[in-house]
């Protein structure tokens, strides 16, 4: 009985389940632009945007554990001050900017309400599945601190592209179509975590992940990256 009761557990606390959340900064080791290549002398706004979701962890012994998740990552580019050349044609004809397909029929010039220059936001959503290997560095009763290393697959949800200018709020003017349906990022991090009770943990990380194949085309010079700030809160399954 004794040794059934050691066995058992050994195999106690292997599993568990992370729900997160967090913020993103988003910017790129090149210059360029997230629409055409004719707008990478244009400023880009690398906005802030955010992810949740979830984590299944499993513990292989003192030093390792792997994890995968599925999040929601939205990423949003701001390219600003684009020059109005042809006011009088149709904004899917936009010359400066390649690929955009659109609802619209009326002029640049009516659209943007005379505007001589006008802003443009992409905005990607995808559903990302981060698969990783967590390396624990420092382990204390209530702290452990992990060094996180992976990558990711991301399968694209949403492509929209957003125009305003000085006399025109945002508004939707249709999608690109630039943006790869499947996308892929390594990952390295560090992650702490801190006991709030036998089974409950409080988390706290710091993530760099770099994008390998955002843009399906070959002008596309932006190398993008991210660096997440997130939390959350892991249940240990007894």
């Amino acid at each position: 009985m004794k040794k059934d009761t050691l066995i058992k557990e050994e195999s106690k606390n292997k599993w568990n389940l992370s729900v997160v959340g967090g913020i993103n900064y988003l910017n790129s080791i090149t210059k360029g632009s997230s629409i055409d290549k004719n707008l990478e002398n244009n400023s880009i706004d690398h906005n802030f945007s955010y992810n949740f979701g979830v984590y299944l962890n499993y513990d292989a012994n003192e030093k390792f554990s792997f994890r995968v998740g599925i999040h929601k990552l939205q990423m949003n580019y701001r390219t600003t001050r684009i020059l109005i050349e042809e006011p009088q044609i149709q904004l899917g004809s936009l010359t400066q900017i390649n690929g955009i397909s659109t609802q619209y029929t009326g002029t640049i010039n009516s659209i943007f309400n005379n505007d001589s220059h006008i802003n443009i936001t992409q905005k990607i959503i995808y559903i990302e599945v981060p698969t990783e290997l967590k390396y624990r560095l420092k382990n204390n009763h209530n702290y452990k601190l992990d060094l996180i290393a992976g990558y990711s697959t991301l399968f694209l949800q949403n492509n929209s592209i957003y125009g305003d200018s000085n006399n025109t709020k945002k508004f939707k003017i249709g999608t690109t179509d630039n943006v790869s349906k499947v996308n892929l990022s390594m990952n390295l991090g560090i992650s702490n975590q801190f006991e709030l009770s036998n089974n409950l943990f409080l988390n706290l990380e710091l993530n760099y992940k770099q994008y390998l194949n955002t843009y399906n085309k070959n002008n596309m010079n932006l190398a993008p990256f991210m660096i997440n700030l997130q939390t959350g809160l892991t249940y240990k399954v007894q």
